[in-house]
């Protein structure tokens, strides 16, 4: 058996080889010079975006001031109530359109279990699930963050209110199985001594749509801060207590306070996280 290899044949190798060695180089200098343009170009920007997945803004309730008789008595105040809230995407993935994430490629939906443990009855269940789908009817998997910000999809809903302790309980409980619900303290009006004054004080409603709608006009969160500020100095937003009649209404701009909000480290499922690794990530963020 020959093991020769013939000149011309060696020749023809050698240029494929040269050829090879070229594209893998090219290769090699395409992948540097997109691993550069990754982290040094653009690496702010994905840092910024990844910390959005997992910190986030949530706003305080407004904690309204309390009213008080010429003795110093009070006679309108605040306490905290538990209310329930759910976010659509989170607790139904199922109604979200497109390709699941791989954080929530297996995650089922658990809505249902909340419906079990807020002992809602099949009308009620039913209503509050088309409302659920209804919001994440146009919306994907594949929407940019600044797109899921806008979409009610991933806004928390009021599911709620006033929760009983036992309830409570029981949510917390199993908060590792409820994905997308979250109990949260919010302040309600209370009246000390029941109706003694009710035509005087008066009494605080939701916003009503026709006032958000003055108050909020379409294209409100692309306006500059200074036009937001003049349209709506007291920064009204959906589900807010506004006084309707007597004090409540007439000291309305004393009354409301300011309102604030804090940030929350959350995981893939979007459930909250404290401890000292949540609090590394926000003073990260912070500096």
């Amino acid at each position: 058996m020959n093991l020769l290899v013939s000149r011309e044949t060696a020749s023809e190798f050698r240029k494929r080889y040269k050829w090879f060695a070229a594209a893998v180089l090219l290769a090699f200098m395409a992948l540097v010079v997109r691993l550069f343009q990754l982290q040094a170009v653009q690496g702010a920007d994905y840092a910024a975006i990844a910390h959005e997945n997992i910190v986030r803004r949530v706003a305080v309730p407004t904690i309204r001031g309390a009213i008080r008789d010429a003795y110093g008595h009070v006679i309108a105040s605040s306490r905290p109530s538990s209310n329930v809230t759910i976010v659509p995407g989170r607790a139904m993935p199922s109604g979200v359109a497109g390709r699941r994430p791989p954080s929530v490629a297996e995650q089922a939906d658990t809505w249902p279990k909340l419906a079990d443990t807020l002992r809602m009855n099949p009308d009620e269940r039913g209503k509050f699930e088309a409302r659920l789908k209804g919001a994440c009817e146009r919306t994907s998997w594949q929407d940019s963050p600044e797109d899921r910000r806008r979409s009610p999809c991933w806004r928390a809903m009021l599911v709620r209110e006033d929760i009983s302790r036992d309830i409570e309980a029981q949510l917390k409980e199993h908060a590792s199985e409820l994905t997308g619900a979250e109990v949260v303290t919010v302040p309600v009006r209370y009246y000390p001594y029941k109706t003694l004054g009710a035509h005087m004080l008066g009494y605080v409603g939701e916003v009503d749509a026709e006032t958000l709608a003055k108050l909020r006009p379409q294209g409100y969160d692309q306006m500059s801060s200074e036009q937001r500020q003049k349209l709506n100095p007291l920064n009204y937003d959906v589900g807010d207590a506004i006084g309707a009649t007597g004090v409540e209404r007439a000291w309305e701009s004393y009354l409301r306070g300011q309102a604030g909000w804090e940030k929350r480290v959350v995981d893939a499922h979007g459930r909250y996280r404290s401890g000292p690794e949540a609090e590394r990530l926000l003073d990260r963020q912070a500096a």
